[in-house]
């Protein structure tokens, strides 16, 4: 069993609306359906295009995936996750803007949003200890020696 932490807007939310039209798929209910030729696309292209983000939904990563240290279990995350979760009052991010995140186009904050980085930073932080490393293979498919410094030493 992997684990991860994602921040996503609420199922009523019109980005969620959205993203349910653009994907084919409402990741709250787990419902799809087919999605229409748009543009230069054929559907069977945009379905193609759209699998991977389609199980997800939009969302924003605050703790990659990962198993469980040894000596940590699932009620113990889920506590730990329960509490950190009362410590952090809900905030707004001002405005969203198109980018790109590696080779993924993302709705990320069009400036800096110190509350979203300081949530981010102590997500990875307090739950640092509930991961397991990463086994050899798992390494290797990240392929660290095209990482940057900093990126190498936070896969390890």
């Amino acid at each position: 069993m992997r684990y991860a932490f994602y921040i996503s807007p609420d199922e009523d939310d019109p980005l969620s609306a959205a993203a349910e039209r653009w994907l084919g798929a409402n990741p709250f209910t787990g419902e799809t359906s087919d999605l229409k030729p748009a543009g230069d696309f054929s559907a069977d292209e945009l379905t193609a295009l759209t699998a991977d983000p389609r199980r997800y939904g939009f969302h924003g990563t605050l703790k990659a995936p990962f198993s469980l240290a040894s000596g940590k279990t699932e009620v113990q995350l889920l506590d730990d996750f329960d509490a950190f979760s009362e410590e952090y009052l809900p905030f707004e991010i001002p405005e969203m803007a198109l980018g790109q995140l590696g080779p993924f186009f993302a709705l990320v904050p069009a400036v800096s949003c110190s509350q979203l980085q300081d949530l981010a930073d102590e997500t990875v932080r307090r739950f640092s200890p509930f991961r397991a490393p990463l086994s050899d293979a798992d390494i290797a498919r990240r392929k660290p020696e095209l990482l940057g410094d900093v990126m190498r030493r936070n896969l390890f």
